[in-house]
């Protein structure tokens, strides 16, 4: 069976949004958790990533042409 339900954490306890019926006394469940928030970490990365490509557009001589495509070989073969 499966069941979806909304939890918020609190003091080492999860407080499920509705309550569970009779049926599910002492039974054993897998939880799942999934969480809509971004850590602060990711965030960080991506306002790094936003930083950097803002700066790269602003420095001159970073302009690629439009039928530009990277050439690893050509790199080693130098």
């Amino acid at each position: 069976m499966l069941k979806v339900l909304k939890a918020t954490y609190h003091d080492g306890k999860f407080e499920l949004e509705e309550q569970l019926g009779s049926e599910w006394e002492g039974k054993t469940v897998e939880i799942t958790i999934k969480s809509n928030e971004v850590s602060e970490t990711e965030q960080g990365r991506k306002a790094r990533v936003e930083q950097f490509l803002e700066k790269w557009k602003q420095h001159p001589g970073t302009e690629l042409a439009e039928d530009y495509k990277f050439d690893r070989d050509e790199i080693y073969d130098r």
